[in-house]
């Protein structure tokens, strides 16, 4: 079961059909926008905003959580982030201020956020911008040395060949969508799960079995012929991930659980676009505040009601507050 969420600026609701949610659906509607502003938003409260003529407002599906639309925001001041293959140099200098000493598990869970919402119940998330920060070479590379020789049972690796993996998490990749549309992915992120695990030893496994943050959220099921569990990729059901083998059931459960810390979207915001997101019901959504508190309009088959965005994760300048419509 998924949770299809769509964002557009506080003070309007947007007539939408039950088609207009389907995954891949660009639409494109013309409509008076100023008889749906809410009360609120006429009687010049502090949600007001501008007066909204008719406009096409056009509703675009994203493919990778916004994770392409965020590293580009957030090394958009150099020059060379936008080109690939320049990306690495950047991101080795990033979090050098970081004591050499400190573990890296101590510093992902100290700059991890709460909730902001009641729904919460003390969930917590990664803002994007802490793990470009945190989650660079030379600190994976050190990361690596520490978690291999905490481990000596272990097949320990040179250190040209550390270097190497360090390399290899931190790239960012490119891919083709079937809209011509060019995303990105690394492998920051399992990393960063697998560093809270304890068991950053066991990112050359991922890296050797494929396994990047593209395939993310991985699942849990019964390993055919034993008693005990293994990850799969919802998507991609057929194939065996060769990962894990030696892990206990406490292990898994903590891999989905940590999981969850850093998969909580990005928003990119153009102008008309809206964003629209098909998440997981367990998505811990990036909100310092959330407007459920207050009773949430119901309208085009679903819940809105408004919310602010954590600064990192959009593209608008400062704290944004939005609608959220949940279908």
């Amino acid at each position: 079961m998924s949770r299809r969420s769509i964002l557009y600026p506080t003070g309007f609701n947007q007539s939408l059909s039950p088609g207009d949610f389907l995954p891949g659906h660009d639409h494109k509607r013309k409509q008076s926008l100023h008889d749906q502003l809410p009360e609120s938003a006429r009687s010049g409260s502090s949600w007001d905003r501008p007066d909204l003529s008719d406009e096409v407002l056009s509703i675009a599906t994203n493919l990778d959580r916004g994770y392409t639309a965020a590293f580009k925001e957030h090394f958009r001041k150099d020059s060379t982030a936008a080109a690939v293959g320049h990306t690495q140099d950047l991101l080795s200098g990033i979090g050098e201020h970081f004591n050499i000493l400190d573990p890296l598990n101590d510093l992902i869970r100290a700059r991890c956020e709460l909730y902001g919402g009641n729904e919460g119940n003390g969930n917590k998330w990664l803002p994007i911008n802490e793990l470009f920060d945190l989650i660079n070479e030379s600190r994976v590379e050190q990361e690596l040395k520490r978690a291999f020789k905490n481990d000596p049972s272990r097949t320990a690796f040179s250190p040209s060949e550390l270097k190497g993996y360090a390399r290899e998490i931190c790239n960012h990749t490119t891919y083709m969508t079937q809209n011509d549309k060019e995303l990105m992915f690394s492998s920051q992120r399992i990393f960063a799960i697998l560093t809270m695990m304890n068991k950053a030893q066991d990112a050359p496994e991922f890296l050797k079995a494929k396994i990047c943050d593209r395939d993310l959220p991985l699942r849990l099921r019964s390993r055919e012929g034993f008693r005990d569990s293994e990850l799969f990729n919802p998507r991609r059901k057929d194939r065996r991930l060769m990962v894990g083998e030696n892990w206990k059931d406490s292990d898994f459960d903590h891999f989905i659980d940590y999981q969850k810390r850093m998969l909580s979207p990005f928003f990119e915001l153009n102008g008309r676009e809206v964003s629209f997101h098909e998440l997981d019901d367990d998505t811990i959504l990036p909100f310092i505040e959330d407007g459920t508190q207050y009773r949430p309009l119901e309208g085009g088959g679903g819940s809105i009601w408004r919310v602010k965005i954590h600064p990192a994760h959009h593209n608008a300048l400062g704290v944004l507050p939005l609608c959220l419509h949940r279908v």
